[in-house]
């Protein structure tokens, strides 16, 4: 490479701003990125908590198995991610809705399940503006649906029920789906079947067909940069 064609390449990857200063466009980039991530927070309805999560900033051992979430707008997958209190499962749920609002395949929607049990009752309302058949609608149809801390609100037999439905309708539109919970395979099998045999359960069976189940176990997955 000669002079000029290094001088052009050092020009390439730099861009003027107003005030005559120059900016450099992996900066700019990632200043875009951090907007996205923003506007997904209201748009998802991430908590504050977890506004500033990134895939970047953290680690965990099952990255690259699920990485195609990040990037693909119709699929079928559950992902399910367990394990422990404080281990970060909302951290990484909510970091990955923030990778696919960057990727341009959409936050989706978080959505806790302790708030859905008062959406659910507030639906029941004579003055609700939206009924419990308006949540499951809207919540069958968002690009991808995070149901974090499944199985352990104060009224597990609604969130069940809830969750049955919401997920075989998307389950049918080919949309992904994650759950973040403390319960292990067998204990959310049993918790979403609502005490009948699971294994004669056809919402059990379409669960198997799409699921993928993960794991954290170290509370070193959850630390993430301010």
């Amino acid at each position: 490479m000669n002079e000029i064609e290094k001088m052009m390449q050092s020009i390439s990857v730099m861009a003027p701003e107003e005030n005559g200063n120059v900016v450099d466009e992996n900066a700019k980039s990632d200043h875009e990125k951090d907007m996205i991530v923003e506007q997904s927070n209201f748009t998802a309805n991430i908590p504050k908590r977890f506004a500033k999560t990134r895939i970047g900033d953290f680690s965990v051992p099952f990255w690259e198995e699920v990485k195609d979430l990040s990037s693909t707008k119709n699929t079928d997958a559950l992902l399910v991610v367990t394990g422990p209190s404080g281990t970060g499962k909302s951290t990484f749920l909510t970091a990955l809705m923030h990778e696919r609002a960057i990727n341009g395949v959409g936050a989706g929607e978080y959505l806790e399940c302790h708030s859905l049990i008062a959406m659910i009752r507030s639906s029941k309302s004579f003055a609700a503006k939206e009924t419990e058949y308006d949540l499951i609608q809207h919540y069958a149809k968002v690009p991808f649906l995070v149901f974090d801390e499944l199985g352990v609100s104060e009224d597990v037999k609604t969130e069940a029920s809830f969750f049955r439905t919401v997920f075989a309708l998307r389950y049918n539109n080919m949309l992904p789906t994650a759950v973040g919970t403390n319960l292990d395979a067998n204990s959310l099998k049993q918790f979403v079947a609502m005490g009948i045999d699971y294994s004669m359960d056809p919402i059990i069976d379409r669960m198997n067909d799409v699921i993928i189940f993960k794991k954290l176990v170290s509370e070193s997955h959850r630390g993430v940069k301010a």
